[in-house]
């Protein structure tokens, strides 16, 4: 009797060893949630119809929009009423970076910033002199930012009047987002030739130094961090990939719709993508499925993001869509 108690409670314990490394292959999201609504995606004018290219809100009231041939415009209303914004520059914009309501960046190949809501602007530093085009912006202050320009990184600290490069990457840098003052990410990649590659890096010390964190066989399409440790990105054999530890282990989660340009997580469960088909599609549970919340035909929408429980969403023709 004691022997087959023995041979029993030794099975017990196989049995939860073996549930307990089957759970280290589960895809387990540790903090579930995120804000959600059942509200639409709802289309609203953007005063015009040219292509938009970026979008920066500071709250759920106070944002503005950039596109082609040189097109600016804010609201103070949530997307509800436009004012356009003349930089005196026709040639068409890639950023905008919203500091605080007098506080406006606008870039392409130089930077431009408005210290009076957007009814002036005049150029920063020396940018221009650096070949190929800027895709990010992010100013902590009036004095630090930081910008991304072909395959460099470069700083400020003195407002813009000079800029440094702080690195140098192999591949063109396409993606940037900081968490906090001191870490942030910066993606990016090439594909020719029947090639690709994809790159992500690091910074811990407000973009100081990077380090390299992420070296893959396919350019990154999208790029988004819930916060320092917890990230996602897309890349253009149509995968998603998930990090829990600040990008030192990636792990496959799912294959997205095909040519996914933006990501945006409000939570650990709850995701939006957009795609260069004009969908928006929703995910509940991580990433693992996804399910299209909105369409618009051929319409690329190149960027979702979200603030104060607030969605929004631009892309060509003027696209202009708000989810509450």
């Amino acid at each position: 009797m004691k022997r087959n108690y023995i041979i029993l409670k030794l099975i017990a314990v196989f049995l939860l060893f073996s549930l307990l490394s089957c759970e280290k292959e589960k895809i387990v999201i540790d903090n579930p949630g995120g804000y959600d609504s059942d509200a639409p995606f709802v289309k609203l004018s953007s005063a015009t119809t040219q292509i938009l290219t970026d979008i920066s809100f500071i709250n759920k009231n106070e944002g503005m929009i950039c596109g082609s041939f040189g097109f600016i415009a804010k609201t103070s209303n949530g997307g509800k009423s436009w004012e356009l914004l003349n930089s005196g520059i026709n040639h068409s914009f890639l950023n905008a970076f919203m500091l605080d309501s007098k506080t406006l960046y606008m870039a392409r190949i130089g930077i431009y910033k408005s210290s009076n809501s957007g009814s002036s602007f005049s150029p920063l530093g020396v940018l221009a002199d650096y070949s190929n085009s800027i895709f990010g912006i992010c100013f902590f202050n009036q004095n630090e930012g930081v910008v991304i320009k072909g395959n460099l990184i470069l700083k400020t600290r003195n407002g813009g009047s000079t800029w440094d490069v702080q690195y140098d990457s192999a591949e063109n840098i396409t993606k940037m987002q900081f968490t906090s003052k001191t870490v942030g990410y910066v993606a990016g990649g090439r594909s020719y030739d029947n090639s690709s590659r994809g790159e992500i890096h690091k910074t811990t010390d407000g973009g100081e130094s990077w380090q390299q964190i992420h070296l893959t066989d396919s350019n990154i399409s999208a790029l988004y961090f819930i916060n320092s440790e917890r990230g996602f990105y897309t890349n253009y054999n149509d995968e998603l990939f998930r990090t829990v530890d600040g990008g030192k282990i990636w792990r496959k989660i799912s294959t997205v719709e095909a040519g996914a340009l933006s990501l945006c997580f409000t939570g650990e469960s709850i995701g939006y993508l957009s795609t260069y088909s004009g969908k928006i599609l929703k995910t509940t549970n991580g990433g693992i499925s996804w399910e299209v919340v909105y369409e618009s035909a051929n319409v690329p929408i190149s960027k979702i993001i979200f603030v104060d429980k607030t969605m929004y969403a631009i892309g060509n023709n003027g696209l202009f869509l708000v989810k509450k």
